[in-house]
């Protein structure tokens, strides 16, 4: 294999997840088709951090401390990430900038204090009692990003991820950190969020447990928490009503679970809620999922105007957390960081390149800039 040296290593680990000489290869193209014009894989020089601006519009702290982190950001929770993904760049550049401000004094950075006692429905019980939410009520998006950014500085960044195998990227390390994929249906974003602090009070009974275990432990937690017991019953009536209608089963579950709780639960979660109580079978399950995403993916096929189905495939889109962007406005105020540092700590470069591509459909992002 060709001399490389470790920095290029490293970069080609963080963009295709594993260094060998296909991906060398990849990384070649990729560059000359960006750059128009090669790179000496022994020696390379500052292109290489103008290419990764040019293609994702992330900056060199992308690639600071790459080496260090990979062995944490290529560990379990982030196995399911795409091949080909830059989401692990990404993340190594947020936390950098993080642990830049929390430096400076800016932001204050705490750990949840909650920890899991391994059921997770019970769980997600004292969870929901702990922090005051409704016993009968579906806990919102909105309201679990809140408790995790005001009560404990766990900043929460809706940001394109160039993969459809992985919907959230989350640091459980100081600095702890969340960023959910813009793309995803925010119908589902309560889940998504839930799911992922359902990994921050993860507490394994032993040593051996398995990645699959705190899988499964995140989805239970997620479901029972955004779902408390009280809407079962109306969750069972629902689907008692939408299967008389076999063959018209996912618009009429979605219709009316959508109408009732305002369309911030997803009908997915819904169904998995009544399988964890086992009113429906695994096979039940399965079979009424996959009519459900079929639904979904089809959504070009039906009339945007109802307001409900805009709803229900309205991604979240782009969202910078609130008192991060006051903390970078700070810095850049008392003069710790120049106007590009602040665009970049801002991660515009991230958002107009991606927008510039129209991978996404933007929500709002206060602070965007016109150009990179």
């Amino acid at each position: 294999m060709q001399k490389v040296h470790s920095r290029i290593r490293t970069i080609i680990e963080g963009i295709y997840g594993e260094y060998n000489k296909e991906n060398i290869k990849k990384f070649l193209k990729e560059y000359k088709k960006i750059m128009g014009s090669t790179i000496d894989l022994e020696n390379p020089h500052a292109g290489i951090y103008i290419f990764i601006r040019r293609k994702w519009g992330l900056s060199s702290d992308a690639i600071i401390n790459l080496e260090k982190n990979l062995e944490f950001f290529r560990s379990k929770k982030f196995k399911t990430l795409k091949q080909t993904s830059y989401s692990f760049l990404l993340a190594n550049m947020i936390k950098n900038f993080l642990n830049f401000l929390y430096n400076l004094g800016e932001i204050s950075i705490n750990k949840i204090d909650f920890i899991g006692k391994g059921n997770p429905k019970e769980d997600a019980k004292l969870f929901a009692k702990t922090y005051g939410f409704p016993e009968n009520e579906i806990i919102s998006y909105e309201e679990l990003r809140n408790l995790l950014e005001n009560k404990y500085n766990i900043y929460v960044f809706q940001l394109p991820l160039d993969t459809n195998h992985h919907e959230g990227i989350i640091n459980p390390d100081t600095p702890s950190f969340i960023v959910l994929n813009a793309n995803a249906d925010k119908v589902r974003a309560g889940f998504l969020l839930a799911h992922e602090i359902g990994h921050l009070v993860f507490n394994p009974n032993n040593e051996n447990y398995k990645h699959e275990d705190e899988e499964d432990y995140a989805n239970k937690f997620a479901t029972h928490l955004i779902v408390p017991d009280n809407v079962v019953e109306k969750l069972k009536r629902i689907f008692r009503q939408s299967i008389q209608r076999e063959s018209r089963f996912p618009f009429i579950f979605s219709k009316k679970i959508c109408l009732m709780f305002s369309c911030d639960l997803s009908p997915n979660t819904a169904l998995m809620k009544l399988f964890y109580e086992g009113f429906i079978s695994k096979e039940e399950l399965e079979k009424y999922n996959q009519k459900l995403i079929k639904f979904i993916k089809a959504k070009g096929k039906h009339d945007n105007k109802v307001k409900w189905l805009q709803q229900l495939t309205e991604s979240i889109g782009i969202y910078i957390p609130v008192k991060y962007e006051l903390a970078v406005e700070k810095a850049y105020n008392k003069g710790l960081i120049t106007e590009n540092r602040k665009r970049e700590f801002l991660l515009e470069g991230v958002i107009n390149v991606h927008n510039r591509y129209r991978y996404y459909s933007v929500s709002k992002f206060s602070s965007m800039a016109s150009g990179i």
